[in-house]
């Protein structure tokens, strides 16, 4: 079973980024066509499939409460982590900025994350994974706001600083409340409806497919081999570092002892996650080293889909 999920898991996720990858190579696939396909879903299917996923998952114990902190404390162990790796290795200010967005922002979320623990683990490992991400999605825009106005500052000193001035919209942030309010009502005691019982398993490959497709339009594999060196190192951070500061602190928050340990099987298959898009697409806002970043997001994420039967059977044994 735990190789059959892998395998279709790398499967759907690998050929989705393959069939958008070569969607972009014929050149036909314009950036409103991609915001035509990516704006439905994170505006529409995303907030609906957690919504739905946080208002099932069953919140008995009050630990599950330490979910989320365990999350953004990852977050920020990588971000520390980065900073001293970076100065080690005497990065220049425009490739230090896209080395630590590579090494703090994980894809946790629909495209990969999240939906790998409900594949893996159904409907209730689908609510733990939305409940991790739902704080480390805020920690994402802010950090990588402050991370990438920092470092551009340094590049261009007397050039104005491209999204230092940038306000996030606030609609940028319903997904975020209307996921929450389904822990709102799950805490509230409200029934769920049959409806929402049956889309529950047909959100998330829904959702997932066509971001992926997307992500893989913007694939760029030229220039990967230049950066083996931090592309290894922030493998090492996102395979070895993370999960060890995630299991560790759910370990000491008692996690093992609730719904018989499966939030640390979630935990460490979120921990685990490879580079997000968000340190690409950040890292061009900025002008820091996109190529540093394409390369981070194309080796973490081969490298994942790779070793994802591993990580699931690791995770099984936590």
């Amino acid at each position: 079973m735990i190789v059959s999920s892998g395998t279709y898991l790398a499967g759907v996720v690998g050929g989705s980024l393959a069939a958008g990858y070569a969607a972009g190579l014929t050149g036909r696939v314009s950036p409103a066509f991609r915001g035509w396909v990516s704006r439905p879903v994170m505006f529409g299917l995303v907030p609906v499939a957690g919504f739905n996923a946080l208002w099932a998952v069953r919140i008995d114990s009050a630990r599950l409460l330490y979910v989320p902190l365990i999350g953004i404390s990852v977050a920020f162990s990588l971000l520390a982590a980065s900073l001293l790796l970076a100065h080690l290795q005497r990065f220049p200010a425009r490739t230090r900025g896209a080395y630590v967005m590579c090494s703090t922002f994980s894809n946790n979320g629909w495209t990969l994350g999240a939906f790998v623990c409900f594949t893996v683990l159904g409907e209730t490992g689908l609510g733990l994974a939305v409940l991790y991400s739902l704080l480390v999605l805020l920690v994402y825009y802010t950090a990588g706001m402050l991370i990438g106005t920092h470092f551009e500052r340094r590049a261009f000193p007397h050039q104005e600083v491209a999204g230092g001035i940038l306000l996030r919209k606030w609609r940028d942030f319903l997904p975020v409340a209307a996921i929450a309010s389904g822990g709102l009502f799950n805490l509230l005691g409200v029934q769920r409806p049959a409806l929402m019982e049956t889309l529950m398993p047909i959100l998330p490959p829904v959702a997932a497919v066509p971001l992926l497709f997307v992500m893989g339009v913007t694939l760029r594999f030229k220039g990967v081999a230049r950066w083996t060196r931090p592309v290894l190192t922030v493998c090492g951070l996102k395979l070895i570092v993370g999960p060890a500061v995630g299991v560790g602190l759910a370990r000491l928050a008692g996690l093992g002892q609730t719904m018989q340990g499966l939030p640390i099987e979630v935990i460490y298959l979120q921990a685990s996650c490879p580079v997000a898009i968000f340190a690409v697409l950040f890292s061009g806002l900025f002008r820091l080293n996109t190529d540093l970043a394409n390369a981070c997001f194309l080796a973490t994420t081969a490298g994942y889909l790779v070793l994802l039967p591993l990580l699931i059977h690791i995770a099984g044994l936590l």
